[in-house]
């Protein structure tokens, strides 16, 4: 259970990362631009001090004209009416590209500093969904791998015991090996291995589980996650992570083998 909730923390941190950042990908801040004194050419020093910017990746340049030629692309049939309106009601703006790094705190700041540009008459960004998603990956990082790391406790409370009574179990054998001259290293081995490979298979069948709810698993999985769950198959973790996850649960047998006591 500890290497299927650790696994599939880390599988929906990926899911909603690569969510997020194609949500990124399509985000802008616009400042919209006002005319001064009647002046229609491109504001060469706000263009400069907005690229100057802490967070910024890219500017552009759109002008009334242009900006009138878009909206009259996106409306279709329905922008007859604007070409009969006695002049262009559409200002020029820019266009800011901010940082993929750039988290809510810091779009924050880069709108408030891209309102104190001259010839900025406001700035739009719809940047609100940016600091709960922030939130809900936090939480789901701290939450998952916390619950993570309590069920390995708890496995490894079981392991300990199980070793604990196989010691037990076999303390005359033990007894009576000892006695006959073998060493303490190869009366530890048996009881090692026990628990290493007892926490190896629990971890192998929380990956095989965490397999078969991802891309890589079968067909069928697919549609039974978004009829029981609502969500679709997760993301298939590189195999070094998988490596990672499956020595812990060989490191917890040793901890486990130790934990047990002597043979």
């Amino acid at each position: 259970m500890a290497a299927l909730v650790g696994g599939a923390t880390l599988a929906g941190e990926r899911a909603l990362s690569a969510a997020v950042a194609g949500w990124r990908a399509d985000l802008r801040l616009v400042a919209v631009l006002r005319e001064a004194g009647g002046r229609r050419d491109p504001p060469e020093a706000t263009l400069a001090a907005a690229r100057a910017l802490r967070g910024v990746a890219g500017v552009r340049y759109v002008s009334a004209e242009l900006a009138l030629a878009e909206l009259r692309g996106v409306l279709g049939p329905r922008a007859e009416a604007i070409g009969r309106l006695p002049s262009n009601p559409v200002p020029a703006r820019l266009e800011i590209t901010p940082a993929a790094d750039l988290d809510a705190a810091g779009l924050a700041a880069l709108q408030q500093a891209l309102a104190r540009l001259p010839r900025v008459d406001e700035v739009q960004a719809a940047i609100g969904w940016v600091e709960p998603a922030e939130r809900v990956a936090r939480g789901l990082r701290q939450g998952g791998l916390a619950l993570a790391a309590l069920l390995a406790v708890i496995g490894l409370a079981a392991a300990i015991g199980a070793v604990a009574r196989a010691r037990r179990a076999g303390e005359d054998e033990t007894a009576i090996l000892r006695l006959a001259g073998v060493g303490e290293t190869r009366l530890a081995v048996p009881l090692v291995l026990g628990a290493v490979g007892l926490t190896t298979l629990g971890t192998l069948l929380g990956l095989g589980a965490l397999l078969l709810a991802s891309q890589g698993g079968p067909a069928a999985a697919g549609p039974w996650l978004r009829a029981v769950f609502g969500l679709g198959p997760l993301p298939l973790l590189p195999l070094r992570t998988l490596a990672m996850l499956l020595a812990g649960g060989v490191g917890l047998g040793f901890l486990a083998a130790l934990g047990g006591g002597r043979p």
